[in-house]
């Protein structure tokens, strides 16, 4: 039987191979009596990659449930509970969870959605960091980029060129409209499908 060695993508631990398939996945399959499901990943209890002993093995049934058993773990270490406690990623401990959104809240407060992964504090930080880099820019007021438009309106730094999302699909229809003009091979607008009246004479 031939046994190798292959490091993990994280490249600290080490899985055992056997021929073409992971150890642990052997050992794992025949606990099952029957191939793995498409899609399963084999857990290490310790995290210790090389001890395959069939007690230290949790077979999941895909990759994100594999995340939360090392998620939890993760703040079992760190002093939380994984029943009422979630990870940050941002200040790198246990919090509440209370303390961070979900994704998909309605504004009546339901709980709709996965947590997301910074607690509100650091996301509070995050958008005030955001907010001190967007104040130094200078603010002014501009005229809407649609000729038929030109609504005045007040933009950060230059980029902005028009005053709503309205118009922004206007000015891509009359970019696509133009392609059109000087291209008498183009099939269409992609957005309407029509093209010049100058091209269909």
């Amino acid at each position: 039987m031939a046994i190798s060695h292959s490091k993990s993508r994280r490249g600290g631990n080490v899985y055992v191979r056997v021929h073409d398939t992971y150890e642990h996945r052997i050992l794992a399959e025949r606990a099952l009596g029957k191939p793995l499901p498409p899609g399963a990943k084999v857990h290490h209890v310790d995290e210790n990659e090389r001890n395959n002993a069939p007690s230290n093995l949790v077979i999941c049934q895909d990759q994100s449930y594999h995340k939360l058993l090392h998620m939890r773990a993760l703040i079992v270490r760190a002093g939380g509970d994984p029943n009422t406690t979630y990870w940050c990623r941002s200040c790198n401990q246990p919090r509440p969870r209370d303390d961070f959104w979900r994704r998909g809240e309605s504004r009546h407060g339901k709980d709709i959605g996965e947590l997301i992964p910074v607690c509100r504090g650091c996301n509070r930080l995050q958008r005030n960091q955001w907010y001190s880099t967007t104040k130094a820019l200078p603010l002014e007021t501009a005229t809407c980029a649609i000729p038929h438009c030109g609504r005045q309106f007040t933009r950060i730094g230059t980029r902005k060129r028009y005053c709503s999302d309205v118009c922004r699909g206007a000015g891509r229809r009359l970019r696509e409209h133009a392609v059109i003009a000087t291209n008498p091979d183009h099939r269409g607008c992609a957005s309407c499908g029509q093209r010049d009246q100058e091209q269909v004479e």
